[in-house]
């Protein structure tokens, strides 16, 4: 297929013109530069490689696309920021709630089964920021995060909401994907306690709780995340101990009774 003569004009501008000769060094600079000369000579009426030929080194456009591109990427880092908590880099409360909202439109068009999960742990402010002090604690959360990661799917989102709480979004689960989690999370939390000793007094409590598109029983997003966190209380209300982690699935009536998941050992 013979190549256009714009597309020529755009190799040649970004490719071997103004990249090559060092006005820009940043290839998206040079391309937010040949946009703009484009829409100025369609605006104009003009020739674009007669009107490349006239402005493509003019210092004020090269200029204005350089301070584009930088307040593009100031203006991507920072939502990144707004979403993300900063101890962990992951997503944070805003960040949970905008992609449980996305999800669950998607759950609900396509029936599909989307799953929950709240998490806290066990023993933490006693048996590690008042033991082994608050910089510990931090390391410990790090380590949690990465293995809540290390746990997950590729499509999971994993949040902290702050303190020693966080929370995944499932998407596309089936029956075995909140124990598979569970086992995966404990052999991990396993697994980095031979080499940290604060990690050995903590345990996990979970609670889980599911959308699933075209039913009506968790029609919004605040009715799963109320049955997830309460799931998540009455794993607490059972047995705590070191290394110990509990799932336990919302059911009708959950109010005044729990009923936890079969699970691995």
């Amino acid at each position: 297929m013979t190549e256009s003569k714009d597309a020529k004009l755009s190799t040649v501008f970004i490719g071997k013109g103004i990249a090559d000769e060092g006005r820009i060094a940043d290839p998206r600079v040079a391309h937010k530069a040949y946009d703009t000369l484009t829409q100025y000579a369609d605006a104009l009426g003009e020739d674009k490689v007669s009107f490349f030929q006239k402005h493509g080194n003019n210092p004020i456009l090269i200029g204005q696309a350089a301070t584009q591109i930088s307040l593009e990427r100031h203006i991507e880092e920072l939502g990144q920021k707004l979403d993300h908590d900063i101890l962990t880099d992951l997503y944070n409360r805003r960040g949970f709630e905008a992609e449980l909202t996305r999800m669950l439109a998607d759950a609900a068009r396509h029936g599909k089964r989307v799953g929950i999960l709240f998490l806290d742990l066990d023993n933490f402010k006693s048996g590690v920021n008042d033991a082994f002090g608050h910089a510990t604690g931090d390391e410990v959360l790090k380590i949690v995060a990465e293995l809540l990661r290390q746990s997950s799917r590729q499509t999971d989102v994993v949040a902290r909401f702050g303190g020693d709480e966080f929370g995944i979004i499932l998407p596309d689960v089936n029956n075995e994907t909140p124990e598979l989690f569970r086992y995966r999370l404990k052999e991990g939390l396993e697994n980095k306690s031979k080499i940290l000793n604060a990690l050995r007094v903590i345990g996990i409590s979970m609670g889980y709780a599911e959308f699933v598109g075209g039913k009506n029983e968790l029609k919004s997003e605040a009715v799963i995340v109320h049955k997830a966190d309460h799931a998540m209380y009455n794993a607490k209300a059972l047995e705590k101990a070191p290394g110990l982690v509990k799932l336990v699935q919302w059911e009708e009536g959950m109010e005044n009774t729990h009923r936890q998941l079969p699970q691995r050992a």
